[in-house]
């Protein structure tokens, strides 16, 4: 003969309330760690971004800085050029029209 199989005991409503509360507090702990791992992840990032943003700051003005110098560098040289070029020759007087 085939044996059955042991009837398996009858869950009490203390015991499945028991059972949903250990799931409950284990999923609420699962978010929490959640939680708190993106937070960190977050804080990560946040203070990664703020550091490459200091340095494209200082490297702008460090960009900055170098086009005003060769603007003054310009300035100065076109200045000197205006004032050591020879002026341009007077033009050729326009005759008024003597055909013979």
């Amino acid at each position: 003969m085939h044996s059955m199989p042991p009837k398996p005991a009858k869950t009490s409503s203390k015991d499945l309330e028991e059972a949903l509360q250990a799931t409950e507090q284990r999923l609420e702990n699962s978010i929490t760690a959640s939680h708190h791992h993106f937070t960190e992840q977050l804080e990560v990032m946040n203070t990664r971004l703020n550091q490459q943003q200091h340095h494209v700051d200082a490297r702008d003005a460090n960009l900055q800085t170098l086009l005003d110098e060769c603007h003054e560098t310009l300035v100065t040289i076109l200045a000197v050029v205006l004032q050591t070029r020879q002026p341009d020759p007077p033009p050729p007087p326009i005759s008024s029209g003597d055909r013979e």
